[in-house]
C-alpha cells in the first residue's frame, strides 16, 4: 500500500515538478560547492552545515542560514540550537559523518553530497506522509525509518530513477498541494 500511496504522489507530479525533483540534489550539491569556494571550506563541511540547519528549517531559510553562519558563527539561525551547535562543530573541522547522527540528517548529507548515489534518501516527515497516505505527526523511529526508506527504493526501482530523485520529485509535488489546499 505505501509503495501505491508514493507512486500516486509521483503520478500526480505535473512535468515542472518532475524536472525540479529531478535537479533538486544536484542543485543542492552546486549551492554546497559554491559555499566551499566561496569560504575556503571544504565541499564536505558545507554540505554537513547545510544538512545540520536543516531540522525545521525552510529550505530557502536554511540556505540563507548556513551561508551567514559560515561568516559569522554568532549569527542567529531558524533551527534548534542543537543542530546550530553540530553547525559549528563541522564548521570547525568535525568530520560531519561524526557529527549528523540523525537519520534524516545523515541521509540529507549524503544526497547532498553524492546526489548520484542510490544508497541513501531523505526520509522527512512529508516522505512519511506521503508514505503513509495522509497527514500526521509521528516520531519515526529506526524501525519506522527504515521502512519508509524501503518503500521509496523499491518504489524509484520501478521508476527507473534515484531514491532521492523520487524523494525530490514527491516532496515538491506535495508540497504543492499543501499550498493549494490550505
Amino acid at each position: 500500500m505505501a509503495v501505491l500511496n508514493i507512486l500516486k504522489v509521483y503520478q500526480q507530479a505535473e512535468h515542472a515538478d518532475k524536472a525540479h525533483g529531478m535537479g533538486w540534489y544536484p542543485y543542492a550539491n552546486f549551492i554546497a560547492r559554491t559555499y566551499a569556494s566561496e569560504f575556503g571550506i571544504t565541499i564536505e563541511q558545507a554540505a554537513g552545515i547545510i544538512s545540520a540547519l536543516s531540522p525545521n528549517n525552510k529550505w530557502e531559510r536554511n540556505l540563507m542560514d548556513a551561508y551567514y553562519l559560515i561568516q559569522d558563527p554568532g549569527v542567529k539561525v531558524c533551527t534548534f540550537n542543537s543542530n546550530k551547535s553540530k553547525a559549528l562543530a563541522i564548521l570547525d573541522g568535525a568530520n560531519p559523518l561524526d557529527v549528523l547522527r540523525g537519520r534524516k540528517t545523515f541521509n540529507f548529507y549524503m544526497n547532498i553530497l553524492d546526489p548520484y548515489n542510490p544508497d541513501f534518501v531523505t526520509i522527512d516527515f512529508h516522505a512519511y506522509n506521503i508514505f503513509k497516505g495522509g497527514r500526521e505527526t509521528k516520531s519515526l523511529t529506526p524501525k519506522l525509518y527504515g521502512e519508509v526508506s524501503n518503500a521509496y527504493i523499491e518504489t524509484a526501482k520501478e521508476l527507473c530513477i534515484l531514491p532521492n530523485q523520487l524523494q525530490a520529485i514527491t516532496w515538491v509535488t506535495w508540497r504543492t498541494s499543501l499550498q493549494v489546499s490550505a
